[in-house]
């Protein structure tokens, strides 16, 4: 019984840790992509403030 207990605990950890392993690199993909879509924002401002 105790080792059945040991298993579940063990099995639950796992996969909590992947959850939030998956969690966490989906975010870091997610503000990578965010911070690429933002880069162009701000040239194009400064680019215009150049031309003008």
């Amino acid at each position: 019984m105790a080792q059945l207990a040991v298993l579940c605990v063990l099995c639950l950890t796992v996969l909590f840790g992947v959850f939030f392993l998956g969690c966490n690199l989906l975010l870091k993909s997610g503000s990578l992509a965010g911070q690429a879509g933002r880069e162009p924002g701000p040239a194009k401002e400064l680019g215009a403030g150049l031309g003008a």
